[in-house]
């Protein structure tokens, strides 16, 4: 019997391989500039636009009546007919090269015929403005474009929200190499295969497969045990040097208080963050925004949350909030984050609300 939402994963399941593949041709075979640079100085790259278009098209073939959200409209590449050319040609070429990966999935995925089509499925998400209502595709196409263009990691996030509750999470990492004891770390790279797909539905666990060209072949993601028993647990932060948006002082001042090293883990992308906590290659993933009014994006948690819940990993505000999903295109109803085994979790809190109390 099927489990629910079978058919909301499977799909999302082969819509993530084939944006992850248009990511992986665009990074492996670039030649001269492949980004732009907005305004907050993240690089948005060529991947970014073919693989929005890729996810879009393949949820409304099979789900026309469901709503979209990105990061991504098509603004840029409507003013630069040559730049949205060349997306065109990255879709073109994945849609080629995925008859080869996998000729099952090609079959069963919608794509776009032109290049109008391209712009109309990349404005159905980066126009969309999600809410609490009926079910919303939130899709990150290239989580972390900096690590990206560095040739570390990056995620090909998306998420099925319905009535403001995640149902669904998959999560392509296609650069991630991982070693026996399933630790995430920005230079193990894949550099030959397209690494992992790692998907939790609600109620239903998290299980992860190896994307390649001969299928994908399932793993289960274990449970974090609630209690971990009388041996000594060291909780380490993850925290990226390349990070903008989180204070470094004070994330160091909690690293202090818990007796965690610092520097801590050094991931950049949010989804890989939250992918890190869920295989235990990190004890704590916290945000603390730089200034007050600097929200997270809907699109940089939705997916990640849901796998970091489906494992035992627990995922707040700072003050101790879950998540409000209902609340558009940005998490404005919610400051930063904590994400950490359901044991430390409170300990965590505790920690950094006496950081934020000494300002």
């Amino acid at each position: 019997m099927a489990f629910p939402y079978s058919t909301d994963l499977h799909t999302a399941l082969l819509a993530v391989q084939r944006a992850s593949l248009a990511t992986v041709l665009v990074h492996r075979r670039s030649a001269g500039p492949t980004s732009l640079s907005k305004s907050d100085t993240t690089p948005v790259t060529v991947a970014d636009f073919a693989a929005q278009s890729l996810l879009v098209s393949a949820l409304r073939g099979a789900f026309p009546s469901d709503a979209f959200l990105g990061e991504e409209d098509a603004g840029a590449l409507r003013s630069d007919a040559a730049l949205a050319a060349r997306v065109w040609a990255v879709v073109r070429e994945t849609l080629t090269a995925y008859l080869d990966v996998n000729p099952a999935g090609a079959a069963a995925l919608k794509a776009p015929a032109s290049v109008d089509e391209m712009l109309e499925s990349i404005d159905v998400a980066g126009r969309g403005e999600g809410g609490g209502k009926g079910r919303v595709w939130v899709m990150d196409p290239v989580d972390g474009t900096m690590t990206y263009v560095l040739g570390k990691q990056w995620v090909v996030a998306l998420a099925l929200l319905e009535g403001g509750i995640q149902r669904v999470a998959v999560l392509g990492c296609p650069n991630l190499a991982l070693d026996g004891d399933m630790t995430v770390r920005e230079d193990a790279v894949d550099a030959e295969g397209m690494g992992y797909i790692i998907s939790a539905v609600k109620g239903h666990g998290a299980g992860m497969w190896r994307m390649s060209k001969e299928g994908a072949f399932p793993a289960d993601v274990p449970r974090k045990e609630n209690d971990p028993g009388t041996a000594a647990v060291e909780i380490n932060l993850v925290y990226s040097t390349l990070s903008t948006h989180s204070s470094g002082d004070k994330t160091r001042s909690l690293a202090t208080k818990l007796g965690s090293p610092w520097p801590g883990w050094d991931i950049y992308a949010t989804q890989m963050r939250y992918i890190a906590c869920a295989l235990g290659s990190c004890g704590a993933a916290v945000r603390i925004p730089r200034k007050g009014g600097d929200f997270g994006n809907m699109y940089d948690h939705a997916g990640g949350v849901l796998l970091c819940e489906e494992v035992g990993v627990k995922v707040t505000d700072l003050e101790g909030k879950p998540f409000d999903w209902t609340a558009g295109r940005t998490l404005s109803n919610n400051w930063g984050h904590v994400a950490a085994p359901m044991y430390c979790h409170d300990t965590v809190l505790a920690k950094l609300a006496e950081v934020l109390d000494e300002e």
